[in-house]
């Protein structure tokens, strides 16, 4: 809701960054790393009676192209 509410507060916004913790999906990581997916996965949809796979969206291939190219401006960045 508050990320629909922000898109239609700013109309001109052109992408939605999602920002949380993802420590625990590899023990290599460190505080301040960033990872970027490639696609999510709805973890708290839920059918009582159903056992379909959980539903899962790509991310938006030129978006990512966008960040991996601003990654390469960076010191120290690993892609």
């Amino acid at each position: 809701m508050q990320a629909q509410y922000l898109i239609g507060r700013f109309p001109s916004a052109a992408l939605v960054i999602c920002a949380g913790a993802a420590g625990s999906l590899d023990p290599n990581f460190s505080i301040g790393d960033v990872v970027v997916g490639t696609e999510t996965v709805e973890h708290d949809y839920r059918l009582l009676f159903a056992t379909r796979p959980l539903p899962r969206f790509r991310g938006d291939i030129a978006s990512l192209m966008r960040l991996r190219a601003a990654s390469a401006a960076l010191s120290g960045f690993n892609r």
